[in-house]
């Protein structure tokens, strides 16, 4: 998968915090906008924005509901989107395919 699930967040709250673990979970949070979370001279921060620019021209990133793994993959399917080595692209048929790779 491109978009990285969020597998742990820590809240600070005063001097308490609270920790949640998403690594077992089915549907965790997704990390759109990669390129926003690092600096420019970070090795990927080039690939990571090209994939935000195609999104945001798909008007995949205008939808609120996205911010989850099953969401986001309901979204790709319905207009017939996978991402394969950061690049979105669209399939010839609306077979709908999802590429579930890991990646950076």
């Amino acid at each position: 998968m491109y978009h990285d699930e969020l597998l742990l967040n820590q809240l600070l709250q005063s001097t308490s915090f609270k920790l949640r673990d998403y690594s077992n979970g089915d549907n965790p949070p997704i990390l759109h906008r990669k390129d926003t979370f690092v600096t420019k001279n970070y090795p990927y921060f080039e690939t990571f924005r090209q994939l935000t620019l195609q999104e945001e021209a798909e008007g995949l990133l205008s939808n609120s509901d996205i911010g989850f793994k099953q969401a986001w993959e309901t979204l790709l399917r319905s207009k017939g989107l996978c991402i394969t080595n950061h690049e979105l692209q669209r399939f010839p048929t609306r077979t709908n395919h999802l590429d579930l790779e890991t990646s950076n």
